[in-house]
């Protein structure tokens, strides 16, 4: 699948937060789902369409957390969608007959241009999460 958003080094910070209240592993949840949910709509908007293939096959995973405290989310085509020539498209490819089709990014700058506000609302998912459990 195309993209990952991970927070590195979340195993110190959900310790520390976790002496706080033990629902941080869910505040963390909650926290990739909206900065998710908001980076999907920008790929959404910067897919080049042709037939609306990719766009109507674009989604966010669930959140994963490793024993280590790594939380992640990934972006990109369902699987088995038939959209996968979505891989092609971002990366530029070779055609049969020998000519270069020109790579046409759409999730890699999506990442780029989002991520400052991903970390935001990350940040501010945080500070709403934490004042709601009364700290």
């Amino acid at each position: 699948m195309g993209m990952q958003m991970t927070i590195d080094g979340l195993r110190q910070i959900t310790d520390a937060l976790r002496q706080y209240h033990e629902d941080w592993p869910n505040v963390t949840r909650i926290a990739l789902e909206k900065a998710g949910a908001m980076v999907l709509e920008a790929v959404k908007a910067n897919v080049p369409e042709r037939t609306g293939e990719i766009k109507d096959n674009l989604v966010v995973t669930k959140v994963k957390q490793d024993r280590d405290a790594t939380a992640s989310i990934k972006i990109g085509v369902k699987k088995g969608s038939g959209a996968a020539h979505y891989i092609p498209l971002e990366l530029g490819h070779i055609n049969k007959n020998g000519t270069v089709t020109a790579p046409r990014p759409f999730l890699s700058t999506t990442y780029e241009e989002t991520k400052t506000n991903a970390y935001g609302i990350i940040k501010d998912t945080y500070r709403e999460e934490m004042a709601k459990r009364g700290g």
